[in-house]
């Protein structure tokens, strides 16, 4: 299986060695993370990365992968 971004080999995985993307995000969306008081978010951040399935949502100011907010 090939990733869709950049045609890395990512059988097997969650996300892509290559450039870190979600490999299935539907996938992705059935796991759920339990904190202390149960799976929920406040940081918009991870929010956003459950929506989009993109690691650039925790990059810095500065960082080659930033897009502003």
């Amino acid at each position: 299986m090939a990733c869709q971004y950049c045609d890395a080999d990512v059988t097997g995985h969650n996300f892509c060695p290559s450039c870190g993307r979600v490999v299935d995000r539907e996938r992705l969306i059935g796991l759920t993370i339990q904190g202390f008081h149960g799976p929920s978010s406040l940081n918009p951040k991870v929010e956003k990365f459950w929506r989009t399935g993109d690691p650039s949502a925790f990059a810095k100011p500065g960082a080659l992968d930033y897009v502003g907010p």
